[in-house]
C-alpha cells in the first residue's frame, strides 16, 4: 500500500492540496453568483465521466452505470435530503447565501479517492480492474457522487423560485 502512495505522481497530490482548499472554502458560509453555483458540480462531472470513459472506454454499460448512479443521487437528494439546506436568494445582489458545509469537501475526496483507487488496482491487479463488477460498481459510484453535486445545486437555483404561500 505505501508503494502505491509513494509512487503516485506529484501532480496527483497536487490535485489533492486543490480539492482539499477548494473544498475547506465551502465549510464556511459564503455568498455566491449563479454561475459561481454550476462552476464545482460541472467540473465534478466532467472530472467523473473523464474517469469512466478513460478507464473503462470500450464498454458501453460503464456509461450507463454512471447515469444510473447520477440519477439515483438527483434522485436521492432531490425528494429526500434536499441538501443544502437554508439556502437564500439575494435579488438586489444577485447572490446566493449559502451556509458553510462539508460536504462537497466530502463528495470532492471521494470522488478523488475513487480515482485513485481505479488507477492503482489497474497498476495492482489489472484482472481485478477489467472486471465486470469493478467496472460497474466504480462507474456507478462515480455517476452518483457527480450525481449528487449536480442535485445539490439544483436545490440552490431552486431558491430563484418565488416562494407562494396558499390563500
Amino acid at each position: 500500500m505505501i508503494e502505491i502512495l509513494l509512487g503516485a505522481p506529484l501532480w496527483a497530490w497536487l490535485v489533492l492540496a486543490g480539492l482539499i482548499v477548494l473544498g475547506g472554502l465551502q465549510t464556511m458560509p459564503r455568498r455566491m453568483p449563479l454561475a459561481a453555483i454550476l462552476i464545482l458540480p460541472a467540473a465534478m462531472t466532467a472530472l467523473s465521466l473523464y474517469s469512466v470513459s478513460v478507464s473503462f472506454a470500450d464498454h458501453v454499460a460503464s456509461f450507463g452505470a454512471w447515469g444510473s448512479g447520477a440519477v439515483a443521487a438527483l434522485m436521492l437528494n432531490g425528494l429526500v435530503l434536499r441538501s443544502p439546506g437554508g439556502v437564500r436568494y439575494d435579488a438586489d445582489a444577485k447572490r446566493f447565501e449559502l451556509a458553510g458545509s462539508f460536504v462537497p469537501l466530502a463528495l470532492m475526496l471521494t470522488i478523488f479517492a475513487t480515482r485513485f483507487a481505479m488507477i492503482a488496482t489497474a497498476q495492482v491487479n489489472p484482472a481485478a480492474a477489467a472486471s465486470a463488477g469493478f467496472m460497474l460498481a466504480t462507474s456507478a459510484a462515480l455517476g452518483f457522487l457527480a450525481g449528487l453535486f449536480a442535485s445539490r445545486a439544483l436545490v440552490i437555483v431552486a431558491a430563484l423560485r418565488p416562494v407562494t404561500v396558499p390563500a
